[in-house]
C-alpha cells in the first residue's frame, strides 16, 4: 500500500525490482494473468458488504494500459486467451446474469439472464453446461420454460436442453464427448451419460462417480468403487483396488467442494489424485497407487500443479 488504498505492483525477477501498476481509491480484490500472460485482470471495491460489487478492468502487459471491464458481484472465469465468463450472486437468488465478455473488443454478450447451478466450461470447444432454474430475472411470462441440464455455445449464445434432471456435471474433453453428467433419476436409480458437442447424450458408466481424461488424449480414468482406466475408446484397460474410501457422486456444492482431486503428470504416465488430506500417487505402467502424503491441511482452497522435470 502506498497512500489509503491497495494496489497492483509488478515484481520483475530478473531486475529484483517493483512497479505499481495501479491507482485509484479501490482496494484490490483480487488479480491474475490472462491464460497467455498479456493481460493481467483486476477485481477492486470501494466498499464491503452485501451487494458492494467489484469493479473489474484488464491491464496489458507490456504499455501497462487500463481497460474497464463490466463490473460484476459474483465470479468470473477465463475459457480462452482474451475471454471470459462472468455472473452476479445474490443471497435470494444465487448466480445469475451470465455473461461473456471479450477483452479485445470489448464486447460483452448474455448467456443467460435467470438462476443456474454447476456451471462448468469447456475451454477447448467454447462450450458451457449448467443446470437452469429459471431464463430471466424478474421471472418473464414465459410459461414454456423447462428448467434442467442446457448446453450453451459461447460463440453463438444458442442453447440446448440436454437432460430435465437435475445433475453434477463435469467436464471430458475427448472426441465428441465434452461433459459427463450424473443424475438420480428415480428412488435408488442413477444413470449417467456423456454430453456431445452437439448437445445429445451418449450412455456412460454410472457406477464411476469421478472421471478425468489424460493430457495425451489415449485414456482416462474413473473413480468408482475401485480406480478404472479406460482407452480412448472406452474399452477397460485395467482397474485396481482404492487404498481410501471413494467420496460418494456430489450432489451440491458442498460434496463438490470434497471432491477428489485428479492431477494427471504432462506425459500422462500416472496422475495424483488429492482426496481428503491425502494425495496419492497413480503410475499407469505398473498398475500401482502409492500413497505420498497423508498430512495435508483439510478444509483448504488447495491447488496443484504440474511442474515438468528438466
Amino acid at each position: 500500500m502506498d497512500g489509503l488504498s491497495s494496489d497492483i505492483y509488478l515484481y520483475e525477477m530478473a531486475k529484483g525490482s517493483f512497479r505499481r501498476i495501479s491507482k485509484g481509491p479501490q482496494e484490490i480484490q483480487g488479480i491474475g494473468w490472462s491464460p497467455d500472460g498479456k493481460w493481467i485482470l483486476s477485481s477492486s471495491t470501494m466498499h464491503f458488504g452485501q451487494s458492494s460489487g467489484t469493479d473489474e478492468d484488464a491491464i496489458a502487459f507490456g504499455n501497462f494500459a487500463l481497460k474497464s471491464l463490466p463490473s460484476e458481484n459474483g465470479s468470473s472465469e477465463w475459457y480462452k486467451n482474451h475471454a471470459y465468463i462472468v455472473y452476479d450472486n445474490e443471497n435470494v437468488f444465487g448466480d445469475f446474469n451470465l455473461r461473456s465478455v471479450d477483452i479485445d473488443s470489448g464486447k460483452v454478450q448474455k448467456l443467460w439472464g435467470g438462476p443456474f447451478e454447476n456451471l462448468v466450461i469447456d475451454p477447448e470447444q467454447n462450450l458451457l453446461i449448467i443446470f437452469a432454474l429459471m431464463r430471466e430475472l424478474p421471472p418473464s411470462d414465459e410459461t414454456n420454460f423447462v428448467p434442467g441440464i442446457y448446453l450453451i455455445d459461447l460463440k453463438t449464445s444458442k442453447e440446448r436442453l440436454v437432460s430435465l434432471y437435475k445433475a453434477s456435471p463435469s467436464f471430458f474433453g475427448l472426441g465428441n464427448r465434452r461433459f459427463r453428467i450424473k443424475a438420480d433419476v428415480d428412488v435408488n436409480i442413477e444413470e449417467a451419460y456423456f454430453v456431445n458437442s452437439d448437445g445429445t447424450l451418449t450412455p456412460a458408466d454410472s457406477t464411476l462417480n469421478y472421471v478425468s481424461v489424460a493430457p495425451d488424449k489415449q485414456h482416462w480414468v474413473g473413480i468408482g468403487k475401485t480406480l478404472k482406466v479406460f482407452n480412448a475408446d472406452d474399452s477397460l484397460a485395467f482397474e485396481i483396488p482404492l487404498p481410501f474410501d471413494p467420496p460418494e457422486s456430489p450432489t451440491t456444492l458442498l460434496m463438490q467442494n470434497d471432491a477428489p482431486q485428479m492431477l494427471w503428470k504432462p506425459d500422462s504416465s500416472g496422475l495424483f489424485i488429492i482426496v481428503g488430506t491425502e494425495i496419492y500417487s497413480v503410475d499407469i505402467q505398473n498398475k500401482e497407487i502409492d500413497l505420498v502424503e497423508e498430512n495435508l491441511l483439510p478444509y483448504q482452497d488447495l491447488n496443484f500443479i504440474a511442474i515438468p522435470a528438466k
